[in-house]
């Protein structure tokens, strides 16, 4: 493991406990916008199975506003370790934390678990909104296909009336 950075390692006691309060604080804040976020994927998985369109539309926008926010929280923590870690992306946030006094350690060992949990959850439910999306996606396409297969021209008689025909793209089934 990298040794403690020189700048960290300068610092006061009470400058260091300034950097890991702060530290902590801001990885709160990212667990925080995770939370709404999962909390958005649920809304996306619920829409999407009540064939809500027009609102799914509306969490996914919310969804872009989340993640701007995260990619803003994310920045602020880099500039954060920037004034004390010269090169931060060098450093895991598991090397930082080891770095911590005592004090900052277990919150900031807690924190970050929440974080990969987290990250883990929403992982998962992307990726069953994605299958959703596609399922919907294929069924729309299905229904394009029987529209077009009756509409064809051998689908009206001569009086240019629809032929009875028993293809059906509406489920009547309760």
């Amino acid at each position: 493991m990298p040794e403690k950075s020189e700048r960290l390692a300068n610092l006061s006691h009470t400058a260091l406990r300034s950097f890991y309060s702060q530290l902590c604080r801001l990885v709160e804040e990212e667990n925080q916008a995770l939370y709404r976020l999962e909390e958005n994927l649920k809304q996306q998985y619920s829409c999407l199975m009540q064939n809500d369109f027009p609102r799914f539309l509306q969490v996914l926008e919310e969804q872009r506003a989340l993640v701007w926010e995260m990619s803003q929280k994310e920045q602020l923590r880099m500039e954060s370790l920037k004034k004390y870690l010269p090169n931060p992306e060098e450093h895991s946030l598991s090397q930082i934390i080891t770095w911590a006094p005592e004090e900052y350690r277990d919150p900031l060992m807690r924190l970050k678990r929440e974080f990969e949990q987290r990250m883990n959850e929403i992982r998962v439910m992307q990726e069953r909104n994605r299958i959703l999306i596609q399922k919907s996606l294929e069924l729309v396409q299905k229904q394009i296909h029987a529209i077009r297969t009756l509409i064809q021209d051998d689908a009206y008689d001569e009086n240019g009336e629809l032929k009875s025909n028993d293809i059906s793209i509406i489920n009547t089934q309760v």
